[in-house]
C-alpha cells in the first residue's frame, strides 16, 4: 500500500511540474507575419510621415475643403491585447534610426499582461511593443452617415516598456477615453483595413453628451496657475479665426476641469468647456446663425 501511495505521489509531482512548465510557456506565443495585427503594425512602424498636430480651426478648414471629415468613434471595452517585437541583439538599432528593412527581421509575440513582458525571448532582445484596443467607428458626422465599423487602435508603448525593463518604471497601459471625435481624410472611409494610430488619437478630441442629448466636443479653455497671477487662453489658440463665432456658443463645465500637480506641489488647472458638434457642422455648412 505504501508503494502504491509513493507511486501516486510521484505521478502527482510530475504532473505539477508539467503544469507549471505549461503556464510558463503560455506567458507568450509567437505570431506569424501574416497575422492581420502584425501587418498593420509593420505599416505603422514603416510610416515615416512627420507627426504634426492641428488645432480645431485647422481641422474645420480642411473639412470645408472636402479633404477631411469628422467621425465619432468609441472604445468598445477596456480589454486589450499586447504585441511585442524581438530581434537579434546584433541587429538592434534605436527606433529613431531604423530603416524600412529593419522591421522585417523582427519576431513577434503576444502577451496577456504587461507584467509578463520579457527583455529576452529565445535569445532575441525586445524591440517594440503595442497595446491593441477595439474601437467602433460610429458615424460620419458631416455627411450624417452611420457606419458602425469595428476597427483597432494600435498604441505604441515601446518607450514605456523599455523603461520598465531597464529600470522598473511603472506606467498605465489603460486609456482614459471613451468617445472621440476623429478627423480623417475623406477617402479613408472606403479602405477596409482602416486602423487608428497614436497620430489619430493625438489629433482627436473627447466627445460627451450634454444632458444626455446633444453631442459635444470637449475643449481646453484656460490654464490657471496656482499663484493666480497668470493664465493662458487655450480656446483662442484652438479656434483661431472661428473664435468670435464659436466661443460664445461654448458651455463651461467644472466637472471636466483637470488639476495638474508639479513636483514642488505647485499646480495648475486646465479649465474645460463644451461645444456642440452641431455648431461646428453649421460653420462647415455655412449655416451659422
Amino acid at each position: 500500500m505504501k508503494k502504491v501511495f509513493l507511486v501516486f505521489m510521484s505521478l502527482m509531482f510530475i504532473m505539477c511540474l508539467a503544469g507549471c512548465g505549461e503556464i510558463e510557456e503560455n506567458e507568450y506565443k509567437y505570431l506569424q507575419k501574416e497575422n492581420e495585427d502584425i501587418q498593420q503594425i509593420i505599416k505603422i512602424v514603416a510610416n515615416k510621415n512627420e507627426i504634426m498636430t492641428y488645432t480645431l480651426s485647422d481641422k474645420i478648414r480642411y473639412v470645408m475643403e472636402n479633404n477631411y471629415t469628422f467621425f465619432s468613434a468609441k472604445l468598445i471595452n477596456k480589454e486589450y491585447t499586447i504585441i511585442c517585437g524581438y530581434i537579434n541583439e546584433e541587429l538592434y538599432i534605436p527606433k529613431r534610426l531604423r530603416d524600412d528593412k529593419y522591421i522585417e527581421n523582427v519576431k513577434w509575440v503576444s502577451y496577456n499582461n504587461i507584467s509578463d513582458i520579457k527583455k529576452y525571448v529565445d535569445d532575441l532582445v525586445f524591440s517594440d511593443a503595442f497595446v491593441v484596443y477595439d474601437f467602433l467607428l460610429e458615424k460620419d458626422l458631416i455627411n450624417n452617415m452611420d457606419y458602425n465599423i469595428d476597427l483597432k487602435y494600435y498604441r505604441d508603448i515601446t518607450n514605456e516598456v523599455e523603461w520598465k525593463l531597464y529600470d522598473g518604471s511603472l506606467f498605465d497601459e489603460n486609456i482614459n477615453i471613451n468617445q472621440i471625435l476623429l478627423w480623417i481624410p475623406s477617402h479613408y472611409v472606403d479602405i477596409k483595413d482602416l486602423c487608428l494610430t497614436d497620430y489619430d488619437l493625438q489629433n482627436s478630441l473627447e466627445i460627451i453628451k450634454d444632458n444626455d442629448k446633444d453631442l459635444c466636443v470637449v475643449l481646453d479653455k484656460l490654464i490657471v496657475y496656482s499663484n493666480q497671477k497668470e493664465s493662458n487662453n487655450l480656446l483662442e489658440k484652438e479656434l483661431r479665426e472661428f473664435y468670435d463665432i464659436l466661443s460664445i456658443k461654448t458651455i463651461d463645465d467644472e466637472k471636466l476641469d483637470e488639476k495638474i500637480v508639479n513636483d514642488d506641489l505647485s499646480f495648475y488647472i486646465i479649465k474645460k468647456t463644451k461645444l456642440k458638434i452641431d455648431d461646428i457642422i453649421n460653420i462647415i455648412r455655412d449655416e451659422v446663425s
